[in-house]
């Protein structure tokens, strides 16, 4: 899956010659069994707000 972040850059106000952003997503293993762990306290932090 691909997606155009360009909208998403023009919100934020990222200057104009950085806003063409996409990302593109590769799905595979649907159905495998997975652990999920909470990652240490030192690696977690806030997303900030650009405005």
């Amino acid at each position: 899956m691909t997606q155009d972040l360009s909208p998403v850059m023009q919100a934020a106000g990222v200057p104009a010659e950085q806003q063409n952003a996409t990302m593109t997503m590769r799905y595979h293993d649907w159905g495998a069994p997975v652990n999920v762990a909470a990652p240490p306290a030192d690696q977690v932090g806030e997303l900030k707000t650009v405005r």
